[in-house]
């Protein structure tokens, strides 16, 4: 496998799935969007696995974004 084989993007993704699960959210957002570039290149923006991942990233985004919003509210209190 390659450096960008669908292979390696779904080892990169499972990875960065293993490091949200475990709450190192910084570590698993690269990992995501290089998967998510290899998906888009080789096998388009409609393709499940691609799907899959902007999925993943996008609701981590949203995890990160919420964390941060709980810890400046927790901040000012």
């Amino acid at each position: 496998m390659g450096p960008e084989h669908p292979g390696t993007a779904t080892s990169l993704n499972n990875l960065a799935l293993l490091y949200s699960n475990q709450g190192n959210y910084e570590e698993a957002l690269p990992l995501y969007q290089r998967a998510l570039a290899i998906y888009k290149k080789v096998l388009g923006p409609d393709h499940p696995n691609t799907i899959l991942v902007q999925n993943s990233y996008t609701l981590l985004q949203q995890e990160i974004q919420n964390k941060k919003s709980a810890n400046s509210e927790e901040g000012s209190q």
